[in-house]
């Protein structure tokens, strides 16, 4: 079978790109340089939730744990780190999700706020997609403060 040069994308559809977690933070550093940190992580935190959005839609007609499991898999296989979720939402409206080894704060240590604002909302988007109702996400531990091999978030319904 011939490369033709193109990737899909299994969920949404539609062609994708790699960027290495080198060039992403990077990008993150730069636009805070111009933009500043807040209104950067503002923006990355908008573009994962609306990510978040379209990724729970596709997992509509599943229930949503299985939804919930399907959406780990793909953040697996997609780079993203290894996913672990803890789902009482049907117990206490919360879901906890933590990734070993999380990409999106690669090569960070030493910061003093957490900085993966782009998986917070893509989680808020898809727990806001799967359980239809609003959500606040926390990241309670994150890779580039703590020198852990984790970040974890809280997905708490509001």
């Amino acid at each position: 079978m011939e490369n033709d040069g193109v990737l899909q994308d299994k969920i949404l559809g539609g062609r994708v790109f790699v960027l290495s977690a080198k060039t992403f933070v990077e990008t993150i550093n730069l636009l805070s340089v111009s933009m500043s940190q807040q209104a950067t992580d503002a923006l990355m935190w908008n573009i994962g939730h609306r990510y978040g959005l379209a990724l729970g839609n596709k997992v509509k007609s599943k229930s949503p744990d299985d939804g919930i499991m399907l959406l780990s898999s793909a953040a697996l296989n997609s780079g993203w780190g290894v996913p672990r979720v803890i789902n009482n939402f049907w117990y206490s409206g919360e879901v906890e999700v933590s990734f070993k080894n999380c990409v999106f704060c690669e090569g960070l240590s030493g910061e003093s706020n957490p900085r993966c604002y782009l998986l917070n909302g893509i989680l808020t988007g898809i727990a806001e997609s799967v359980y239809h109702a609003s959500f606040k996400t926390v990241e309670k531990e994150c890779r580039a403060v703590q020198n852990s091999d984790v970040c974890r978030f809280t997905i708490k319904r509001i």
